[in-house]
């Protein structure tokens, strides 16, 4: 086992890769392998960094094809020195591919760095105007069926503020889901494109959010639904 140090590299969610620091930067550089979320997106942030990858392998890990790959992709990622990890916006291994690797390496006794970058749940807390000393982060809700009945109505038992996020064609279905398992007048909070110049942030009850949104055009983009606490 040659590997040294694996490196977890956060990339902004605004998609201002000028953003990512020196740190980062240097990670990259130093790395012979980096496991990427998708090509296009990889070569466009590593053009931007000004690291030449013309030397490097870059080796895809998805959702979709993690659980499969993961041993394959841990032999190879053993092999190098250094070795990082991106996904096209965001934190790997949350809510973005890398824990099964991630887990992997653990197992082997890998060095981690994890190298940070602005965190989308971190600034709906701040902008929501909500107490969120102590909060239940729900992430991403199951995406159909029984499982995600079951999730909500799990949720509907929990009096701490609560922290939702979810793709921008599921949004309706989500508010509709949340209106209907808490108290119509629970404070709400919803943030759209954090750290952009596109950003968004609506405030107001579960049933004033119904109504508003019900002739608003939604963004594209992923979102953060924030409830105050009941």
């Amino acid at each position: 086992m040659k590997i040294k140090k694996f490196y977890i590299i956060s990339t902004p969610i605004n998609g201002m890769i000028a953003e990512m620091g020196s740190r980062a930067k240097e990670a990259l550089q130093q790395s012979g392998i980096i496991l990427i979320e998708s090509f296009l997106s990889a070569k466009k942030t590593l053009d931007l960094l000004k690291v030449d990858f013309t030397q490097k392998t870059l080796l895809e890990l998805s959702e979709h094809t993690e659980n499969m790959q993961a041993h394959k992709l841990l032999k190879e990622v053993l092999e190098v020195e250094y070795a990082s990890l991106i996904c096209d916006a965001g934190t790997p291994v949350f809510a973005d591919p890398g824990y099964e690797l991630v887990r992997l390496l653990i197992q082997q006794k890998v060095e981690l760095s994890h190298i940070p970058a602005i965190s989308s749940v971190l600034s709906a807390i701040v902008l929501s105007g909500f107490d969120l000393r102590t909060y239940y982060f729900a992430g991403f809700p199951p995406r159909e069926g029984q499982d995600r009945d079951i999730f909500f109505k799990r949720l509907s038992h929990h009096k701490e503020p609560i922290i939702l996020m979810d793709t921008a064609y599921r949004f309706q279905k989500l508010l509709g889901e949340v209106a209907a398992s808490f108290r119509k007048h629970r404070k709400v909070c919803i943030c759209f494109d954090i750290g952009t110049e596109e950003q968004c942030i609506y405030r107001g009850t579960l049933e004033e959010a119904q109504k508003y949104y019900t002739d608003q055009t939604v963004k594209k983009h992923p979102f953060i639904l924030v409830l105050a606490k009941n």
